[in-house]
C-alpha cells in the first residue's frame, strides 16, 4: 500500500527495490495492483536533498520489465518467514509532466507544490500539515485509471537526503485516511552497495543478481555483480511509516 489521492478500494502485493547510485543518489523501483472506482493517483514520498529543484528527480521507463520482482524474486529459491517486522504564488506554473511507459507522471518537489497539480492527484495541503516530518520532502506523482490492475515496475532516481541509508516509500494514505497503524503487504529488496552496509535480519540471496536475472533491461538501476536482500513483510499490521534501513 501507499499514498493515493482518493480512496482505493484495495492495494495488495507491494515490491519495492532500492539500492544506493553514489553522489548521494538512490534508485527506486515499486510495483503494486489495484482496485479502484475512479481515476487518481499513487503518491511516493521521497526524501530529496534540500535545493534539489523541479528537474531532481528521473522517471526510468521499465515497460519492457514487467516480470522483474518476479525475477528478483527467483533469486530467493527457499520459503521465507514474513519480517519483523511554503506560501503558493496566485497563478503557480503547472508542474511538468513525463510519460514513463504506461504512466503519466510528475515530481512534486515540496508539499505546497500540490497545488500545481490536476484537483484529482493532490494530496489536501491539511495532511501535509499533520505529518510535519514530511515538509521537506519531495514527492513521485503518478496518474492511474479506474479498475482492477497490476502496474508495471516504475523506476526512478532520486538525489537523497539520506546518503548513507536506503529508504522505502510505505506510509499508507488513502484519500483523506492517515491510519495510526495499517496492514502491510510488501516484499521489499535492497542491494546495500555504494557505502550503506547489508540491512540487518534480512535474507540474503545465494547467488550474485547476474546469475538469476539478465539486468540489461533496469537501465542499470539493478547491479549485476552484488547479491540482494529481501525482506518479506505480509499481512502483519504495523506503525503507519515509511521504511528507512
Amino acid at each position: 500500500m501507499c499514498c493515493f489521492s482518493r480512496p482505493v478500494d484495495s492495494v495488495s502485493s507491494t515490491n519495492i527495490f532500492a539500492r544506493p547510485l553514489g553522489n548521494a543518489r538512490q534508485a527506486l523501483i515499486y510495483q503494486m495492483a489495484y482496485v479502484s472506482r475512479e481515476a487518481l493517483a499513487m503518491v511516493l514520498p521521497l526524501p530529496v536533498a534540500a535545493n534539489s529543484g523541479e528537474n531532481a528527480l528521473a522517471f526510468v521507463d521499465l515497460s519492457g520489465s514487467r516480470d522483474l520482482f518476479t525475477q528478483l524474486a527467483a533469486g530467493f529459491p527457499e520459503p521465507i518467514a514474513a519480517g519483523r517486522s511554503r506560501t503558493v504564488a496566485p497563478t503557480p506554473e503547472p508542474l511538468a509532466v513525463v510519460e514513463v511507459g504506461d504512466f503519466i507522471a510528475s515530481f512534486v518537489p515540496s508539499p505546497a507544490d500540490f497545488s500545481r497539480l490536476d484537483d484529482r492527484f493532490r494530496l489536501s495541503p491539511d495532511i501535509w500539515a499533520a505529518l510535519p516530518a514530511y515538509a521537506t520532502y519531495g514527492f513521485a506523482v503518478v496518474q492511474l485509471k479506474e479498475g482492477k490492475k497490476r502496474i508495471h515496475p516504475l523506476g526512478l532516481t532520486f538525489p537523497t537526503a539520506m546518503p548513507t541509508r536506503l529508504f522505502f516509500p510505505t506510509l499508507h494514505i488513502h484519500g483523506s485516511d492517515v491510519p495510526k497503524r495499517a496492514r502491510f503487504d510488501h516484499v521489499l529488496y535492497a542491494q546495500p552497495t555504494e557505502g550503506v552496509p547489508a540491512p540487518r535480519g534480512w535474507d540474503e540471496s545465494p547467488q550474485l543478481v547476474r546469475q538469476y536475472m539478465d539486468v540489461a533491461p533496469t537501465a542499470g538501476l539493478i547491479r549485476p555483480d552484488t547479491h540482494l536482500y529481501r525482506l518479506r513483510i505480509l499481512g502483519v499490521e504495523r506503525e503507519n511509516a515509511d521504511i528507512i534501513v
